[in-house]
């Protein structure tokens, strides 16, 4: 550090000390002590590579005070908002990696999980917008992958402890802690939230009016899910030698809520005439439950030659989904011959994968990847209704899908020219047994080929181009599948067992700009599918009917936007925007749906005296796309404002105050939906509180500058539709 200090000094004042006595130069007559001489460089925190952009994590001053839902809002292509509801590129349609692996979760309940997780144990965060042969061929509009921290160096222990209170009725807690002795490190990680009647309490209301035969639906319910959910994961390393290392991971999440609605509901004919009518409440015990385990054990060996790696790597996953409800119905008119009905779903997964990675250099600049991987998964579903006029429907169904995959990439580095070119090649087997005989048992065998290119140009130290093509695919999970019939006084819903994979091809051109104070990325995208995984549905004398099909055309065009700049110290703006143009089509409905569909989210944040920190943000969604009948128009503007402060020695402790859309004149704000094209048009409306208050604390215990080493390779399923 002397001798660039020394340095920038030569070059910096010595020149202007040779200068004339004039002004305000320096002359080499002046007294200068090189001691008092600061030199101060911003380092530039993201980074554009061949199939990703990070952003720096652990350079970041503010990842000492905060927690990863905070970096979040500083990453490119990803929004967060005053909710910490979490988007990717203007979409809710991608996946949460850790260490390279899906993560349940993170997946499940991202913004309660990234609450308790300090900054400080992670080491950067990836937007994957390109993933390679190596990836499951995900039909996502990207990865957030978050990578923790994996330098070793001290002996010791850490911990976080964060409590937050928010006045719309949600209350959480989270305890985090590192400690290692030895070659073997353990990191813990446990969560709560609950959820009070209040918080979770919601109206909405709908009208439809069938087109064939003019009557008109209304319906309009309120009530609350009062509940909790929680979670937690342990994971461990072990490191055998300089070579060999053992990792593992336990990872939990769960959740147990009431279901506690009043409704109303009514069926008129085209002069206003009642053709049936009822009132509806839910009986008690009506309750949710959801528990999803997943369990990882790696191991990873390198070799004396640089670069080069074998990993083996296994994981279970298992997820048990419970829901009990049912109506007691009153006031009813016209009503078919019962007065309660009860139902009940039990879903159950289980996934074991077994996966080997070979990375090998070849020579300078060229890297060669190569993979096979081994995938069983089982979906069980139990479903029925009963009704008190003797009536019942049931389904039990066992579905079974086996993976084979083999994958090759190669990795070349000409000059400021990078490229990944990959091939993946994965056989299925799929069978269905209907154990109750409520229909034909099936199976069949799917075999799909995933190319996958990307080329990066780097201009030069700021400036790079990207190009990129990609295909992905889609299987149908059991939610898909189940062939259960759903039945209301209104709807028919069941899964379609006939389901197949689709594919999706994907053209990225990206642009980067990488400077010390301006950071600017720029994603022009193109994505179609002729065999789109899509709900259909249609009206069959007043009832509505709804399933899926591969029968989906798909079109997407879009830009998305980042920029960061940082004019001088203690100040910085962000801004995250997106613009895509978007077409659905059902050629066998002859329906076509197409729009625009913006959005952006900013956020400006302030160092003040006395060590404060003031981030102020805007976020609206605009008119989007709501599937293949109609749209949704977004929803209001969002805004917040947050106070921050440090205490204690090391800034152990930080108090955060914020105020979500303080000068809104409504309590609530109103989301509206509308459908207008299939069988039936109309609208539906929801309304949640509008603005609020709350406050955290956050409490850094022990010093440790370790987490847990984790294997360079490891098992990403991501390929399914509908698991949950």
């Amino acid at each position: 550090m002397k001798q660039i200090s020394l340095l920038l000094f030569s070059l910096v004042v010595l020149p202007c000390a040779a200068q004339s006595e004039k002004g305000d130069s320096l002359s080499l007559n002046d007294s200068i002590d090189i001691s008092e001489i600061t030199v101060t460089a911003q380092r530039p925190l993201v980074r554009q590579e061949t199939d990703r952009i990070s952003y720096d994590v652990k350079h970041d001053e503010d990842a000492k005070t905060q927690t990863v839902i905070e970096m979040l809002k500083k990453v490119p292509f990803v929004t967060v908002d005053a909710e910490n509801n979490i988007t990717v590129k203007g979409s809710s349609n991608f996946k949460i990696y850790k260490n390279g692996r899906p993560n349940p979760n993170f997946s499940t309940n991202a913004k309660e999980v990234f609450q308790s997780i300090p900054a400080s144990a992670v080491k950067r965060i990836e937007v994957i917008t390109e993933p390679g042969a190596k990836y499951d061929a995900e039909g996502l509009d990207g990865i957030l992958n978050i990578v923790m921290d994996d330098e070793t160096q001290l002996v010791g222990f850490v911990g976080n402890a964060n409590v937050g209170w928010s006045a719309s009725g949600n209350h959480y807690a989270n305890l985090w802690g590192t400690v290692q002795t030895g070659k073997l490190t353990l990191s813990a990680n446990v969560y709560g939230q609950l959820q009070s009647r209040s918080s979770s309490r919601s109206l909405n209301e709908s009208e439809n009016v069938y087109r064939e035969s003019g009557n008109v639906s209304r319906d309009r319910s309120e009530g609350s899910n009062k509940g909790g959910h929680g979670g937690g994961s342990i994971e461990a390393s072990y490191e055998l030698d300089s070579l060999n290392l053992i990792t593992g991971s336990l990872n939990a999440w769960y959740y147990n809520v009431g279901i506690d609605y009043d409704s109303w509901m009514g069926m008129y004919d085209a002069n206003g005439q009642t053709l049936y009518s009822y009132c509806s409440r839910t009986l008690d015990g009506s309750r949710q439950k959801y528990l999803d385990l997943d369990g990882h054990l790696d191991y990873q060996h390198l070799t004396h030659r640089k670069g080069e790696s074998l990993n083996l790597s296994y994981l279970i996953s298992t997820t048990r989904l419970n829901n009990k409800s049912g109506y007691d119905y009153s006031e009813v008119i016209s009503f078919p011959d019962y007065t309660r009905m009860s139902q009940h779903t039990r879903n159950n997964f289980t996934e074991h994968t077994l996966q080997l990675d070979w990375t090998r250099p070849l020579w300078e600049n060229h890297t060669l990847d190569l993979g096979a991987k081994y995938l069983l998964r089982r979906n069980d579903s139990d479903s029925g209704q009963e009704f008190n006029n003797g009536n019942q429907m049931t389904s039990d169904f066992l579905h079974t899908t086996q993976v084979a995959a083999l994958y090759a990439q190669y990795k070349l580095k000409a000059g400021p020219v990078s490229l990944m070119g990959g091939l993946r090649y994965e056989y299925s087997y799929l069978s269905a047994k209907f154990r109750d005989g409520s229909a034909n048992d099936f199976h069949r065998n799917l075999n799909d080929w995933v190319p996958s290119l990307t080329v990066n140009w780097r201009i030069n130290d700021q400036h790079s181009v990207k190009l990129n093509y990609a295909l992905r695919i889609n299987r149908p999970g059991i939610s898909y599948l189940n062939p259960a019939r759903f039945v209301t006084t209104t709807s028919v819903t069941q899964g379609n067992p006939d389901l197949e994979s689709s594919n999706q091809h994907n053209l990225t051109l990206g642009y980067s700009l990488l400077t010390a104070k301006l950071t600017m990325n720029w994603n022009l995208s193109a994505n179609f599918s002729n065999d789109l995984l899509t709900l259909y549905r249609y009206v069959s004398k007043g009832i509505i009917y709804s399933s899926y099909g591969n029968v989906g055309k798909y079109r997407r065009y879009g830009l998305n936007t980042y920029v960061q700049w940082r004019p001088w110290n203690g100040i910085q703006w962000m801004l995250n925007g997106w613009l895509s143009y978007m077409e659905r089509e059902n050629e066998n409905q002859q329906i076509r749906n197409s729009g625009w569909q913006p959005g952006f989210y900013t956020q400006l944040s302030q160092q003040l005296p006395w060590k404060l920190k003031l981030t102020l943000s805007l976020n609206k969604q605009g008119r989007y796309l709501n599937g293949l009948y109609g749209y949704s128009d977004g929803g209001p503007w969002n805004y917040s404002f947050q106070l921050q402060r440090s205490f204690l020695k090391d800034d152990r402790l930080t108090v955060r105050a914020w105020v979500y859309n303080p000068f809104n004149s409504s309590k609530y704000e109103y989301y509206h939906s509308y459908t207008d094209r299939g069988d039936y048009t109309g609208w539906s409306s929801s309304r949640s509180h509008s603005r609020y208050a709350g406050i955290s604390l956050t409490l850094r215990i022990g010093s440790l500058d370790a987490s847990v080493k984790k294997t360079n390779k490891t098992i990403s399923n991501d390929d399914l539709e509908g698991r949950k």
